[in-house]
């Protein structure tokens, strides 16, 4: 009995910090995806990349955006700011998903914070 009470105990252990690694991951993520320009702060996301899309394809080439605090900041350069947004966007969720793999393929505790050591 005592035996199996020890492998619970050691996948409750397990399960715990790879939950709290992959949270950590997340915000990191989420953290990176923050993105200054000309004093407002965006979200870089999906639709914020579709907009801008959307307005290069209508031939604009400045444009006022309300950032996530709702304030509106003038954009000079739609294409050079959909280009610095969509580059950070790639590599941000490109390390994401690379990490989350190499988390989710640890077995043990001891391997994912050895992961952790590592960066």
């Amino acid at each position: 009995m005592e035996e199996r009470l020890q492998k619970a105990l050691e996948f409750a252990n397990y399960r715990q910090t790879l939950n709290a690694h992959l949270h950590k991951s997340k915000i990191k993520a989420e953290t990176l995806l923050m993105f200054s320009k000309n004093g407002g702060n965006f979200i870089i996301n999906e639709q914020l990349i579709c907009f801008l899309d959307y307005l290069i394809r209508n031939e604009y080439s400045e444009a006022t955006l309300l950032d996530s605090n709702k304030a509106p900041i003038h954009i000079a350069d739609v294409s050079a700011f959909l280009k610095e947004v969509t580059m950070r966007y790639f590599e941000v969720t490109n390390d994401y998903l690379n990490e989350y793999q190499t988390l989710r393929k640890s077995r043990s505790v001891r391997s994912i914070l050895d992961i952790k050591d590592k960066e």
